[in-house]
């Protein structure tokens, strides 16, 4: 079996052999062995009075680093200013401007056979 893209939707494997029925099996597929939990953009500062930004995430596997995670990503943030979505690619952060500058943290955590890995970045939003 090969896999074409990653997602957050589980994946429903049927198979048959001669006259037997088909069989049906649904599994939640991840990256085992990922290491290095990477955000991109690090410590973002919105001047420009966005409404948005994008943020991806990325883990090593096997020495090979720009594995995408971030639709299986799971996203939260402290500042108040900002929502950030989970399950998309790239996850998307609403920003409310507002009246005094705000910084807080953007964090992706993504989990796989029992090994969790977290990242965290700043985000700064000024009026």
């Amino acid at each position: 079996m090969t896999a074409v893209a990653q997602s957050t939707s589980p994946v429903t494997i049927t198979a048959n052999y001669q006259a037997l029925a088909a069989q049906t099996a649904t599994a939640a597929v991840c990256v085992v062995g990922a290491s290095n939990l990477a955000i991109v953009p690090l410590d973002y500062v919105d001047n420009n009075k966005a409404t948005s930004a994008s943020y991806t995430a990325s883990v090593t596997v096997n020495g090979v680093g720009g594995q995408d995670v971030t639709a299986s990503a799971q996203w939260t943030t402290t500042n108040t200013a900002v929502t950030i979505a989970n399950g998309t690619t790239p996850a998307i952060a609403t920003i409310t401007l507002p009246a005094s500058p705000t910084t807080g943290t953007i964090t992706a955590t993504y989990s796989c056979g029992g090994n969790t890995l977290s990242a965290m970045t700043s985000i700064t939003v000024n009026p």
